[in-house]
């Protein structure tokens, strides 16, 4: 291109470029970077979303094509139902929210490829997430597996323990000590890999039992 060609009427000639290119070479190939970057993220974002359902958990149901998150909201609705009442089975649920749950993901735990974790902006954070959350099911079900945990009565033949909401999840199980301990450990096991901990000031234990006895070491078991 000659030095006096411009790439639009309202850009800079090339002569300019060549004569400045000390001053302002380094914004120029930034904002070529933070283009390409954007173009390719936005792409791998479209691409993943339509395979995700095939590789994640039907716990999952945020940014999943074709889950929504109500469905995983009337199961929550339908497992703690009348637990105030403290009747029926001994049952247990832990709702735990995962502090900054974005901001603290390890891209080497991700992508085993070093970084500072997810951008909350970034339009493939979201998938990537639900990806990272599926180790967790990964480890839930491994560590249930052949296990003495006993699953909450409604759910005993769907062997469901877990649903999610974003950055919040439900553990629930029959109400014994050794059950939620299971199911705490296997959440201390993924912070440990992951980076990402649960917020106790906004995580919580719902208990349908009257023995107060076994109330109290149930939400010991927890830590919540």
């Amino acid at each position: 291109m000659g030095d006096d060609k411009a790439l639009g009427p309202d850009g800079f000639i090339v002569k300019f470029f060549r004569k400045a290119w000390e001053i302002v070479g380094f914004d120029v190939v930034d904002a070529i970077r933070d283009f390409f970057s954007t173009v390719i993220t936005k792409i791998l974002a479209n691409r993943i979303k339509l395979v995700l359902a095939g590789l994640v958990d039907k716990a999952q149901a945020t940014f999943v094509l074709g889950r929504t998150i109500t469905d995983n909201v009337l199961l929550s609705q339908e497992l703690v139902f009348q637990y105030h009442l403290h009747k029926g089975p001994l049952r247990c649920a832990m709702k735990v929210d995962l502090a900054k749950a974005y901001d603290v993901v390890e891209w080497d735990f991700l992508l085993a490829n070093g970084g500072q974790g997810l951008r909350q902006r970034d339009p493939l954070s979201p998938y990537l997430f639900v990806l990272v959350m599926q180790v967790l099911h990964g480890i839930v079900c491994q560590s249930t597996t052949n296990s003495n945990l006993q699953f909450h009565w409604k759910y005993e033949q769907f062997r469901l323990v877990m649903l999610m909401f974003v950055d919040d999840l439900l553990l629930f199980s029959h109400g014994d000590p050794d059950s939620v301990r299971l199911l705490k450990s296997c959440l201390e096991r993924f912070s440990a890999m992951s980076g990402l901990k649960a917020n106790f000031s906004k995580s919580d234990c719902f208990i349908s039992c009257t023995d107060e006895a076994l109330r109290e070491d149930l939400f010991n078991a927890s830590g919540f």
